[in-house]
């Protein structure tokens, strides 16, 4: 399966695409504010976006800060129509991030040692229990991963 990543240049054009996914991924259309806030990070570079194109389509997105001393997945969405198919694009594109971990650290000014992120359903939290993420104090909704140097 031929999955192209690359970062989402700072650019609203390509950014609004980003959030009209995003918008789709979870069946819902943003408030104005909502669009702001994530428009304003990505724009100003506080946070950098990531995406996923399938046979030439946009299919997934994800948003990563420095927050809270880690590599942050502020978002992570896979477009509705390529939700459940078992293609795997969320999982696949967030070890793709944790794959440029460095490239980010460079981006940040920051080594991260690890990565956090808030798990809003059960299905999501199997996800990313899957890919090495466990509860913060063993218990809830925001998860952490250490991180390593090892390629996997």
């Amino acid at each position: 399966m031929d999955i192209i990543y690359d970062y989402v240049p700072a650019i609203r054009e390509r950014l609004l695409e980003m959030e009209d996914l995003r918008d789709d991924a979870y069946q819902l259309e943003s408030s104005f504010k909502e669009r702001l806030h994530y428009l304003k990070r990505l724009e100003s570079q506080k946070y950098v976006a990531l995406c996923a194109h399938y046979q030439n389509e946009l299919v997934a997105g994800c948003y990563v800060s420095d927050q809270f001393s880690a590599l942050y997945i502020q978002q992570l969405f896979v477009g509705y129509n390529w939700q459940g198919k078992h293609y795997h694009f969320g999982k696949l594109l967030l070890l793709e991030t944790l794959r440029r971990r460095d490239e980010l650290e460079q981006y940040f000014k920051k080594e991260f040692w690890r990565s956090q992120l808030v798990a809003y359903d059960e299905r999501s939290k199997k996800l990313y229990e899957n890919v090495g993420y466990v509860p913060l104090y063993g218990k809830g909704n925001i998860m952490v991963k250490k991180l390593t140097r090892e390629v996997f």
